[in-house]
């Protein structure tokens, strides 16, 4: 399995953007859906046991280096 840019379920909130998302854009959905996806993931029982590679960006933007 291949993971891009994955977050973790149980990450802490001052990891969420602090951008301020133009309602209708890709990234205002994507933020808004994130508490369904978690509570999916969290309801999915454990993680099989595969090989995994994460693949992460390390630049976020401003909103990141405060």
């Amino acid at each position: 399995m291949v993971l891009l840019d994955a977050a973790s379920p149980d990450a802490p909130d001052e990891l969420k953007t602090r951008a301020r998302l133009a309602p209708g854009s890709a990234a205002f959905l994507e933020e808004r859906g994130i508490p369904q996806s978690n509570a999916e993931v969290k309801a999915a029982g454990p993680f099989p046991d595969i090989p995994v590679a994460v693949i992460a960006a390390t630049d976020h933007g401003p909103y990141f280096r405060q």
